[in-house]
């Protein structure tokens, strides 16, 4: 199974600035990945190498989407005319 993490290009801001700020991705890609699938973390704004090869695709920090609200929209959007098989958000 081949999943795709969308992430926001500001991730950092929060794993370098918050002291309480868990990085879940550390924490669940090895789980996953021994569980047989290939977790790859791609950024929302950069959807151009998403094609028919992921299973499922979790918009899991996808922060700053409120900021860029249109855009997010026309990524989902973009989503569904890339993916051939139904689609998992």
């Amino acid at each position: 199974m081949k999943i795709a993490l969308l992430d926001s290009d500001n991730k950092d801001f929060f794993i370098n600035n918050c002291s309480d700020f868990l990085d879940e991705y550390k924490l669940f890609k090895p789980f996953l990945k021994d569980n047989g699938a290939d977790v790859e973390i791609i950024n929302w704004k950069n959807i151009t190498k998403i094609q028919n090869e992921y299973d499922i695709i979790v918009p899991k920090r996808c922060w700053d989407y409120s900021l860029n609200y249109s855009d997010f929209i026309d990524m989902l959007s973009e989503l569904k005319k890339i993916i051939k098989k139904p689609l998992t958000i």
